[in-house]
């Protein structure tokens, strides 16, 4: 299968795999986090609640950082931009981080969108204004 590069104002705009990659590295942070919840002898419902308050946190603080991506993002080469190609601001991670939860549902259609769209772009990104794009060198 042949993937085509599709680029937006000479930016390379980050498509639905390269996504589930920088996705997939950064469950690996939010999965060794409940766990040392779970090592240090918290409840499971505390460690739940917690869990899933450092792991907004982590996108929200990430994305909307002057990094512009959370360490997945970083390690595969991908930021977080408005559609301008500007850095987000803390409104939009968190509302693209929430309208993550409407991407999710019914059967991923909203991460399913990226792949189907022009300028890559999932649900949440839709809600949010915001564009994933690669890096360019020396930014």
């Amino acid at each position: 299968m042949i993937i085509e590069k599709q680029y937006l104002e000479n930016r390379r705009l980050a498509g639905f795999w390269t996504r589930i990659m920088a996705q997939n590295i950064d469950v690996l942070f939010s999965i060794f986090v409940f766990f040392i919840f779970y090592l240090i002898g918290l409840e499971t419902s505390l460690t739940i609640y917690l869990g899933v308050f450092f792991t907004l946190c982590y996108y929200i603080g990430f994305e909307a950082s002057s990094l512009q991506a959370t360490p997945g993002k970083m390690i595969i080469g991908i930021v977080v931009t408005t559609n301008n190609f500007k850095k987000i601001t803390v409104t939009q991670s968190i509302i693209r981080t929430l309208g993550k939860i409407l991407s999710m549902s019914v059967l991923f259609v909203g991460f399913s969108m990226i792949e189907f769209n022009k300028r890559r772009k999932g649900l949440h990104d839709f809600i949010a204004n915001t564009q994933v794009i690669f890096k360019e060198k020396g930014q």
